[in-house]
């Protein structure tokens, strides 16, 4: 498999892809110090802050409860609900499961049989029942007792509160004091009754005053005959109300931040602040250059997520991340290491794969633990800032890579195209029939400058050497003539007075004598054609009519052969610019070839034909067939395939040499082929001519 600079320089440009990847690591490795100075940071904001906290009155207060007794709590509401018993405005507080205190219901304690919410405005109190209850039985006026219906009783310190309906609508509220003999109308506590699919709902409100001591809520169901206790708020006695301090909401607003975000709690994890619920947040307009850039924050960290490993394993262990909106208890035993000390860990949200710090700094009064402050930070500003350099890191590597790999592959690409022109000036240095051509090396100061130079300077030492072996031939011819001459005659002179077994040996060395002379003659023959084809005169002749010409010359002369000419031309003029004398020269050495190898009994053929702007002259002899690895040779000086027993005459191989001569001297071609299977055994030669230029 070829793989070429280009290819190998493009491999090795993509080395320059680690920046990238050290860019990340360098990123993630700044996030980590972040992360850590992010929760240092926090642990020392609220330190302070639980110092002053304990010190607060309204703290004191919130946290003077028993810790073993459950309180009953209502967060703060921002808007006063509407009596009219339906939860339209209780969508955001929390529902609290009243399971059943009476034996009767033991088997259906794991489901709720009612259920409350509570929230306090404006020193009211506001509660909404939910009971299930398939057998609602209303207050009958007739009959002066509450042992026939359902009712729910709410019991304070002082009083209990009876809230019952003859039917669906407003409420009816009674209330007994110590010592509970009789029944007067509450004229302070409202509310409504409505039915559901599965039972009723009681929404009403009740001052502040009248539960600040402690309450309970019990929903009496009247069935078989008796009234029993459906469910409960207590198994017995009032809870101690607690409900978030707006005192101390605005006390600690000048410590809050949009960075973090606070929330208080008692020791049982009880929020002691209340925020109005978010606004709706607007969202700055989405543009085209603002959603490139977040698709490519996503993309780069996706990148990032992807490439480096999870740090922080353990999942947010709540429904929500702002804890200063949570209207219900915190169970600070869902966080995982928390042992009543200053408690700090990174958490993974499941639902963005983001990551939130969480900061949990005891109250403590001597060895008591009063409450805690929670802190938590989501990683928004952590991850803006390195998105941020991310993305710079990231763009910067990205954009040094491809101008790396656009440098390299560009340098590949002219390095490659310089190769080539090597090759290619290397492979057309030296013709198909030996010559040398000019050779123009780069002049570039580089090793492939010096490769250049290195060939021309080789190239020019084998054309040396070739001129000297094309002009041997004539030197041996010029030096060799006049000492063959002075044997010869020295031989003639010997045979007049030699014995008759003296001229046995005289003949023979006449006869090499002879065999001498004519390779002089053959080698003379060869330089005259040169010498003659440098001096020869080119005019237009008619290709057709000189072969056609020539074959019935060949038919005369070597009437054992036949010869047959074919013109594929339609008897039209094939005219060229060329030398008659010399192209008929060319055409008597390709045809005594043919003869030597031709079978007795097979034709010769002279074939002309016109392909394109060339005339195409084919000679076809039917006998013995080229060796596979000859047929680009034959055509070289001093290169013979005939049988070395062969006493026909002598063959230097330079018959086929001097047809190349006139070829290349007409500017065309010749080649030599065996013919294809199915047409017989034989060779053909085949010669291209450039046609003249039609005339206007």
């Amino acid at each position: 498999m070829k793989f070429s600079l280009i290819k190998q320089l493009l491999v090795i440009s993509f080395c320059t892809l680690i920046l990238p990847w050290t860019g990340c690591q360098y990123v993630q490795e700044m996030e980590t110090l972040i992360r850590q100075q992010q929760s240092n940071t926090l642990v020392t904001f609220t330190k302070p802050l639980a110092e002053n906290i304990k010190t607060q009155a309204v703290f004191k207060d919130k946290t003077s409860t028993n810790e073993h007794t459950m309180p009953f709590f209502a967060p703060l509401a921002f808007a006063p609900a509407i009596l009219d018993g339906y939860d339209n405005e209780w969508v955001t507080f929390t529902t609290h499961p009243l399971l059943s205190t009476d034996s009767s219901f033991s088997a259906d304690q794991n489901n709720a049989h009612a259920t409350l919410k509570t929230q306090l405005f404006n020193q009211e109190l506001f509660l909404f029942l939910d009971v299930t209850d398939t057998d609602i039985r209303y207050y009958d006026p007739t009959k002066a007792t509450l042992k026939t219906h359902d009712w729910i009783k709410i019991i304070t310190p002082g009083k209990n509160y009876f809230v019952f309906t003859s039917a669906p609508g407003d409420v009816r509220v009674f209330y007994s004091a110590p010592p509970f003999t009789q029944l007067t109308l509450a004229q302070n506590i409202k509310g409504s009754w409505q039915e559901n699919d599965h039972g009723y709902q009681v929404e009403m409100s009740i001052p502040l005053s009248a539960a600040q001591e402690g309450i309970r809520v019990d929903i009496k169901d009247h069935r078989q005959g008796k009234t029993l206790t459906l469910a409960s708020t207590a198994n017995t006695g009032t809870q101690p109300l607690l409900s978030p301090s707006a005192q101390l909401t605005e006390w600690i607003q000048p410590f809050e931040s949009q960075q973090w975000d606070l929330q208080i709690v008692n020791e049982q994890g009880w929020p002691l602040l209340s925020r109005p619920p978010a606004d709706t947040i607007s969202l700055p307009l989405v543009t085209r250059d603002n959603l490139d850039k977040l698709i490519l924050n996503r993309l780069y960290r996706f990148f990032l997520d992807a490439t480096l490993p999870t740090k922080y394993a353990q999942q947010w262990p709540m429904a929500s991340t702002r804890l200063s909106m949570v209207n219900e208890r915190i169970d600070l035993s869902r966080f995982v290491g928390f042992k009543n000390q200053t408690f700090q860990q990174w958490y993974t949200l499941n639902e963005s794969n983001q990551s939130i710090l969480l900061v949990i700094q005891p109250i403590k009064d001597a060895n008591n633990v009063l409450g805690y402050v929670i802190a938590t930070q989501k990683e928004n500003a952590l991850l803006s800032f390195t998105n941020t350099a991310l993305r710079r890191v990231m763009n910067l590597s990205l954009l040094a890579s491809m101008v790396v790999v656009s440098v390299l592959l560009g340098y590949a690409i002219w390095l490659s195209l310089r190769v080539r022109k090597l090759k290619h000036k290397a492979e057309t240095a030296i013709s198909p029939d030996g010559s040398i051509t000019p050779f123009q090396p780069s002049q570039a100061a580089d090793e492939l400058g010096e490769l250049g130079r290195s060939y021309a300077q080789l190239l020019l030492r084998v054309k040396h050497y070739n001129d000297y072996l094309q002009s041997l031939t004539h030197k041996l011819a010029h030096e060799i003539r006049t000492p063959l001459a002075i044997v010869k005659s020295s031989l003639e002179m010997l045979a007049t007075t030699a014995t008759e077994n003296q001229q046995d040996y005289i003949q023979r060395a006449l006869q090499g004598n002879q065999r001498l002379g004519n390779i002089l003659n053959a080698m003379s023959e060869s330089t005259q054609v040169e010498q003659l084809v440098q001096k020869a005169d080119f005019h237009t002749l008619d290709l057709n009519l000189l072969l056609q010409h020539l074959a019935e010359a060949y038919q005369q002369a070597y009437p054992e052969h036949h010869f047959e000419f074919i013109a594929k031309t339609n008897q039209q003029p094939v005219t060229l610019s060329g030398n008659p004398d010399l192209l008929a020269q060319m055409i008597d050495k390709l045809v005594d070839n043919a003869r030597d190898f031709s079978r007795g009994d097979s034709p010769i053929q002279l074939i002309l034909d016109t392909q394109a702007h060339h005339a195409l002259i084919k000679i076809i002899n039917y006998g013995s067939a080229l060796p596979e690895d000859m047929s680009s040779q034959v055509f070289d000086s001093l290169i013979s395939i005939r049988e070395k027993n062969n006493q026909q005459g002598t063959h230097l191989g330079l018959g086929l040499y001097i047809v190349r001569l006139i070829t290349k001297a007409h500017h065309g071609t010749v080649t030599a082929y065996n013919l294809p299977e199915g047409k017989g055994e034989g060779v053909c030669f085949e010669i291209q001519l450039p046609l003249a230029a039609p005339t206007r």
